[in-house]
């Protein structure tokens, strides 16, 4: 796939230095060696994206088992590690950030936010970077009926002054869930840019069970998602002087698969036959 009006052969070949901003994935892993061990290579595989894998005390070594398999993405400089030691539970909010520093340490223009589960399509590199810009960030398309697929909520690129400027993800979030849609809101909302979304056709991701949702959690994971969703929503209330989500445009609304529905007004008469909300 190529960019609107750019002719195949825009696209750099493979192996060619790529032109353009420097373009940085944010990998986290904590016990998913298994996942990384398909995902990094589709990502590698991009000459327009360099390569960041947060090893969060990960029992199964994935930061050694990196470096020695990706050992020319690091020679190139298109590969990093940063480690977190000694963690039980894993709080996605500050690894996420760890990862940021260290890809903004490196020349980062752009922070390209996926989970360890998340594939890549040949082509994504070229698309993303199209894409980019100061005033947006890129977030996954959606079905032909309008719904998120939410195993792909954590994709999100934008740019690293601006991640800078909010202070990076909430690292008051509890493990995690939610702080992808928190960051959604801030960045929309607070800081005022746009928004893209990226065609499904350049993402995809690995199917898996909740048992691997709940490891590594200190709480229920649901429990933490929820808490962190309502942390999200106040925050949302802080940023524009009260106002509720349910009361912004519908691109602002759109951001979000988790919104609870709106609770009836009970000074307002319901109509006869109604169904409550």
């Amino acid at each position: 796939m190529t960019m609107p009006g750019a002719p195949p052969s825009a696209r750099p070949a493979t192996g060619a230095k790529a032109p353009g901003p420097s373009i940085w994935a944010v990998v986290t892993c904590m016990g998913r060696l298994e996942f990384l061990r398909k995902t990094a290579p589709t990502v590698l595989a991009e000459r327009e994206i360099k390569y960041c894998l947060v090893d969060y005390s990960c029992p199964e070594r994935s930061g050694p088992w990196m470096r020695d398999h990706f050992a020319a993405a690091f020679s190139e400089g298109r590969a990093a590690i940063v480690t977190e030691p000694g963690k039980k539970h894993f709080e996605k909010s500050r690894a996420q950030n760890l990862g940021a520093r260290l890809a903004i340490e490196r020349g980062a223009d752009y922070l390209c936010f996926l989970d360890v589960d998340t594939l890549v399509k040949p082509g994504f590199g070229w698309v993303v970077a199209g894409l980019a810009g100061p005033d947006r960030f890129l977030i996954a398309g959606q079905r032909p009926d309008k719904t998120d697929v939410s195993c792909l909520m954590g994709f999100n690129l934008m740019p690293a002054a601006v991640f800078i400027r909010t202070g990076g993800y909430d690292e008051g979030m509890v493990g995690w869930g939610g702080e992808d849609i928190e960051m959604r809101l801030r960045l929309h909302i607070k800081e005022g840019l746009a928004y893209t979304r990226v065609p499904l056709d350049m993402l995809d991701f690995i199917d898996h069970k909740d048992e691997l949702r709940h490891r590594y959690h200190n709480i229920p994971f649901a429990l933490a998602g929820r808490r962190n969703l309502q942390r999200a929503l106040q925050r949302v209330t802080e940023w524009t002087a009260g106002r509720q989500l349910h009361d912004l445009g519908t691109e602002a609304r759109a951001l979000t698969c988790w919104l609870p529905r709106r609770r009836p007004d009970p000074r307002r008469p319901r109509a006869p036959g109604a169904r409550p909300t």
